[in-house]
């Protein structure tokens, strides 16, 4: 009444945890905002209906509980989002939470500091959850494509299928594209182009788009994807022709997993590898004498094969999989199962102003962390050590900007063991410092419109897009704003004109050079 009595004009609300009981707070709201965890959310969600069947419901927070910080945390996206659909009276769920992070709450995980309730990880680092909402969050129920020829010579057919009436999400799609676009080995663009759609509607019939092939040779895979009017992809299916390249692998050490104790199979080796492409999973085939045994495929960049015996020598290969099957091994690596305590894996590097992040795995029995850094790859003769408690991440500081350094880390155990030390890794610490150029990787032409594909440059505020007639003196400027990310839409060109295009980057400090020019 209060609040009505100030402000007549918008809907006074209240989120509830507990509005499956009969008498709630929830009655005097004029939105039913609540919030539910579990794998009964669809349960609840009828039971709080039939309590309050004058509110309409949304669900403003939702989810099954904290997974893992680990990459390949998944969950059951689509029974989760399955039980809240088809419900006329829910208008809409947000899960808890897009992504972990760092907290003293209570049920915290102790060894790191961090609530892994997110599908990213504290560095936005993709799970395998993140995925699997992606899917279901799309506004469309399905992009299948079929190639008409696996010789390249003749076309692909696009299959939209649209929601239904009273799915979640459903709703109009106005002004949204389909775009594709066709990559070679080092994921150059080689070819592609996009439609505008018509509008699509919950509970329309299938739309298909039939796109030639055009230059194709070279064409590793194909990718097609849903762009929003705002340009953000929500949607994308690629299509492989090559297998995945051969990782590098970047380490192998035999260790022991537990503390205090070389009991039997408690040796493991840890692989740690460079991860090629975000759409490839990876294994380690190893054995004994063959490579008979193999792992799980993983998002990480690393693996450990657990439940070893201690003294014997193992050979392993490591190989990316993709929906083409296993790609071609890494170099053979031998290794022998030893008793000592492996480094922390070091997952993420940030570089910063006069100095850098580092992110790793923190145990529950490690009790220091050390780090040294040089500016000499491989020689820590002198090189300065950092000692610290902390836990999951830290700060190397009073370093020179735009300076190369190498690093490595190695922690102590609560028993005072202390550990090798890991892989190195590089960093160029990045502040005040005027950034890169963005990656443009293709500009596409439909009529009197283009699309410029870019990759985003981490800390840009934002980018200058330019284009002007082919031969012609005066640029065309447009100032393209930091959360639109790989794609962005210039309109108002002569059809029958060939425009050029390039791009820069902004950061607090200035503006990068332009790119490398584009004709269309």
């Amino acid at each position: 009444k209060h609040v009505k009595s100030i402000d007549t004009t918008r809907l006074g609300v209240m989120v509830s945890h507990t509005a499956n009981r009969p008498h709630d707070p929830i009655q005097y709201s004029d939105l039913g905002l609540v919030n539910k965890y579990g794998t009964g959310i669809g349960r609840l969600a009828d039971q709080m209906h039939t309590l309050h069947r004058d509110k309409v419901l949304f669900y403003s927070e939702y989810g099954y509980g904290q997974l893992s910080e680990n990459l390949d945390a998944d969950v059951d996206a689509k029974g989760m989002v399955d039980s809240l659909r088809f419900k006329p009276y829910l208008i809409g769920g947000s899960l808890w939470t897009f992504n972990d992070y760092r907290s003293s709450y209570i049920g915290t995980k102790e060894s790191s500091e961090n609530r892994p309730w997110g599908i990213v990880d504290v560095f936005r680092q993709k799970k395998k959850a993140w995925y699997s909402f992606r899917k279901e969050y799309s506004p469309i129920a399905d992009l299948k494509v079929d190639a008409n020829d696996r010789n390249r010579t003749s076309s692909i057919t696009v299959t939209i299928t649209p929601r239904k009436v009273f799915d979640l999400p459903a709703y109009s799609m106005k002004d949204y594209v389909l775009l594709w676009e066709g990559f070679n080995e080092d994921k150059t663009i080689k070819d592609g182009g996009f439609i505008n759609l018509p509008v699509i509607r919950p509970g329309d019939k299938d739309i298909q788009q039939v796109i030639p092939w055009k230059n194709m040779t070279g064409i590793t895979h194909f990718k097609v994807e849903l762009l929003t009017p705002h340009n953000y992809s929500v949607h994308d299916t690629t299509l492989f022709f090559q297998k995945p390249l051969a990782p590098k692998v970047v380490s192998a050490t035999g260790v022991r997993t537990y503390q205090n104790g070389v009991g039997p199979n408690t040796g493991a080796i840890r692989v740690i590898f460079e991860r090629k492409d975000p759409s490839t999973l990876y294994k380690v085939k190893y054995g004994i004498n063959d490579f008979s045994k193999e792992t799980v495929p993983t998002l990480n960049n690393y693996i450990d094969i657990l439940k070893l015996p201690y003294n014997e020598t193992y050979q392993l290969v490591v190989a990316g999989v993709n929906s083409l099957g296993e790609g071609t091994v890494s170099e053979v690596k031998k290794v022998k199962v030893e008793t000592s305590y492996a480094p922390p894996v070091i997952y993420y590097t940030e570089p910063a102003d006069k100095g850098f992040y580092v992110g790793y795995v923190t145990e529950s029995d490690d009790y220091v962390f050390r780090i040294q850094y040089t500016t000499k790859a491989g020689d820590y003769t002198n090189a300065p050590t950092i000692q610290t408690s902390t836990k999951g991440v830290l700060f190397v500081p009073g370093l020179t900007n735009g300076k190369q350094y190498y690093f490595r880390m190695s922690r102590i155990k609560d028993n005072n063991y202390r550990t090798g030390w890991s892989e190195e890794h590089a960093v160029v610490p990045d502040g005040q410092q005027l950034p890169a150029k963005p990656n443009l990787q293709g500009v596409f032409r439909s009529n009197n419109q283009a699309i410029l594909v870019f990759e985003p440059l981490k800390k840009a505020i934002g980018y200058t897009a330019q284009y002007r007639v082919k031969g012609s003196g005066e640029w065309k400027t447009v100032k393209v704003n930091a959360a639109e990310i790989h794609h962005f839409k210039i309109r108002g060109l002569n059809t029958n004109e060939t425009y050029e295009f390039r791009m820069a980057s902004e950061n607090g400090y200035g503006q990068s050079p332009f790119t490398a020019s584009f004709f269309k």
